[in-house]
């Protein structure tokens, strides 16, 4: 069966953390197996595809703070812009959220896409590809036992993840993107392509050696009635797992709706897994 996920209000022109903290508590309750929060550090004031006023809260932020008014479900970053972020203080971040919430901590990456906001934090937007990579390969290391091989020498970095690691999730759908998923990722989540797009692609990280990564897909926006027709299509596209994304002003009752018309309140929710059939 499909793992099914929900994406966090998190981000929009209207932010409330009534809306957070509601739909994070009724998703739980409702049978979704995962939270999710979208990433951006800062928006260029001009030149950015995205409304103005638009607010992105801090993703580990606000999965922390989910953590806290859920006890089970999993806790995603669907997905965090790698090249922005510095591995070793991450590494711990995201240590801290897996402990503290009980090894419930997912981390989705992804190499970025807005020029400007590169731009704009001084970091190298031709380069964060390779950026990507290492930091990939950082938090691996700082999450094995220690002492940690830093470039200026041996370091103990804690706390390490409750259940040992975090599993990782790569996003994107360029040939690199796959490539990285294929070398590094436990699964790979696809934003922003339709069903039989997915499913090409899904071929293509095949190919290129991802047969052990489980792989996803992001529906459109849409209300809970459309949701049947969409996660089955992501689903026969070969789908291991779909996160449903409702409209930004989405409460209780459309959770509760969604839920229901997948009939996600009839079964325990599916974990996360990989393709090999491991737990995430």
């Amino acid at each position: 069966m499909t793992h099914v996920g929900i994406k966090l209000p998190s981000w929009g022109t209207r932010v409330r953390p009534e809306a957070v903290r509601e739909v994070a508590e009724a998703a739980e309750a409702c049978g979704f197996g995962s939270v999710w929060v979208s990433d951006h550090v800062v928006l260029p004031a001009k030149g950015s595809p995205l409304p103005p006023g638009t607010t992105f809260l801090d993703a580990l932020a606000t999965l922390s703070f989910a953590a806290g008014v859920t006890t089970t479900v999993q806790l995603a970053t669907g997905v965090l812009i790698a090249p922005l972020r510095d591995p070793v203080p991450l590494a711990a971040q995201i240590a801290s959220l897996d402990v503290l919430s009980g090894g419930r901590a997912v981390l989705g990456v992804g190499a970025g896409w807005l020029e400007g906001e590169f731009s704009l934090l001084e970091r190298d937007f031709a380069d964060r590809g390779k950026a990507t990579d290492l930091l990939l390969g950082t938090l691996r290391e700082c999450w094995a036992p220690d002492p940690v091989a830093l470039p200026a020498g041996p370091a103990s970095v804690r706390p390490k993840p409750a259940r040992g690691r975090v599993p990782l999730v790569v996003g994107g759908h360029a040939a690199p993107a796959l490539r990285r998923a294929a070398a590094h990722g436990d699964a790979w989540y696809a934003s922003g392509l339709a069903p039989a797009r997915f499913a090409a692609t899904r071929a293509k990280l095949r190919a290129l050696g991802g047969a052990h990564v489980a792989t996803g897909a992001k529906t459109p926006v849409t209300g809970p009635g459309d949701l049947p027709a969409a996660v089955g299509a992501y689903t026969a596209a070969g789908a291991d797992f779909v996160v449903v994304e409702l409209p930004p002003d989405a409460g209780t009752g459309d959770v509760r709706r969604a839920a229901a018309s997948l009939g996600l309140g009839d079964r325990p929710p599916v974990p996360l897994a990989a393709e090999t059939g491991g737990a995430l």
